[in-house]
């Protein structure tokens, strides 16, 4: 057990620490993609109406799913370090915390005016603006500002919940065994009017 807990520290030291530097590149996307995905449910939505996504989005939750290899991190960390399912359960919390925090989005609205634009807003303060555009079906939101464009599948829109979300890939070794296993990011952003 202490072999493991020494061991799980040591890797959630050195996943963070190097991933830190990894991810500053890729920090503002991924803040724009959490701030952008929206986890959405209605109970009276039982018509398959089209609902516009214009108006003011205001944050309710977040969840971020983590794979490693093509599989879950929980698993991962079963099958790679000898976890219980219950070390690995909190090793995989302890990795979330260290990439995002529900506090993270605190007092994030997002506003889609008629004309196009957008404006991402934290604590009432502009934090982002662009244009955006909705595929015919509802299940893509581009937001395209001056630095970047990012595609965020839409799972939900209703006509007070959005839920969209969006994947981030990359390499890192985390086993130090000098071979590079895949990160797979999907990050969930739920936001109410």
């Amino acid at each position: 057990m202490e072999i493991f807990y020494f061991r799980e520290n040591m890797f959630l030291f050195k996943l963070q620490t190097s991933m830190k530097n990894s991810l500053l590149k890729f920090s503002f996307a991924i803040f724009a993609i959490l701030s952008l995905t929206f986890f959405t449910s209605c109970g009276n939505d039982d018509d398959p109406e089209m609902v516009s996504i214009e108006g003011t989005w205001d944050y309710d939750e977040f969840d971020l799913e983590i794979s490693i290899n093509n599989m879950s991190d929980v698993d991962f960390f079963i099958q790679e370090f000898g976890a219980t399912p219950a070390q690995a359960t909190a090793a995989s919390q302890s990795l979330k915390d260290g990439f995002f925090e529900s506090d993270d989005f605190e007092g994030t609205r997002f506003i889609f005016a008629s004309n196009g634009s957008y404006e991402i807003r934290v604590d009432d303060q502009l934090d982002e603006s662009g244009t955006y555009s909705v595929n015919a079906d509802n299940t893509i939101l581009t937001l395209s500002s001056d630095s970047e464009s990012i595609d965020f599948e839409i799972a939900e829109l209703s006509r007070n919940r959005l839920t969209i979300s969006v994947e981030e890939r990359f390499e890192f070794d985390l086993t130090d065994d000098d071979i590079d296993e895949l990160l797979e990011l999907k990050i969930i952003i739920s936001f109410i009017r």
